[in-house]
């Protein structure tokens, strides 16, 4: 968009729970309930490249991609957002989770929320000045934003969800995030996985990324102490 283009501002409570209610937890617009026909048509494709697959748990399998697409919402929102927008998102799906009673689904996206943290420094070798300079300024930036907001009496784990993040631009944009949350989905189910399901596993969370993504094109975010935070 233009710089004097024209964006529709939205309070991000008002503009999350819109979004979780309508494409996470909302029915199929052509009848029952859309994350069970989503895990189902998931499981399909993945069968047709390895077998195994078809012995986890259908009602599981929903489950966790649930959980990984709202780690994939957070992180794209978090990308398209100015870091206090994204703690305000942070801060509003834990309690919306919470007031749900899908709380749950708040912790297994810790696992998630892990991943993408590991995926910014993934093959930064320690033992090298570039390496090395990379996780310290990874961890250090974290470290700040985490202790600012919390000082400020901000939630400290919406904050460290959003801490966990800083860097994943980059890591995303290179493709190593992906398939990192890929593996995790392997492990949560107990199963040992393959090249084969990682690959489907990962397209499905550059799809979740994607549509969150999208989600915002001409929105301009307020959160609830007005702040506005520009959206690209």
């Amino acid at each position: 968009m233009g710089l004097f283009s024209r964006k529709r501002k939205t309070d991000v409570a008002e503009f999350a729970k819109d979004f979780y209610d309508r494409y996470v937890f909302g029915p199929d617009p052509i009848g029952g309930d859309f994350a069970e026909r989503f895990a189902e048509s998931t499981q399909r494709l993945i069968v047709e490249a390895d077998r195994s697959f078809a012995a986890v748990s259908a009602p599981k399998l929903r489950e966790e991609l649930r959980a990984l697409r709202l780690e994939m919402i957070g992180m794209a929102w978090t990308h398209e957002s100015k870091p206090e927008t994204a703690l305000a998102i942070s801060e509003f799906t834990k309690a919306y989770l919470s007031r749900i009673n899908r709380f749950e689904l708040w912790e297994a996206m810790t696992d998630y929320n892990k991943a993408v943290a590991d995926s910014t420094t993934y093959g930064a070798d320690p033992k090298t000045g570039a390496g090395r300079a990379r996780i310290v300024m990874v961890n250090t930036t974290r470290a700040n934003i985490f202790e600012q907001w919390v000082t400020q009496g901000r939630d400290p784990e919406a904050a460290a969800r959003v801490a966990n993040r800083v860097g994943s631009d980059a890591s995303w944009k290179e493709g190593v995030t992906p398939p990192m949350v890929a593996l995790q989905v392997t492990r949560r189910l107990d199963i040992e996985g393959s090249d084969a399901i990682w690959q489907r596993l990962a397209a499905v969370a550059y799809g979740f990324y994607q549509g969150a993504k999208e989600a915002l094109d001409g929105v301009q975010l307020t959160d609830s102490q007005h702040r506005v935070s520009r959206i690209s």
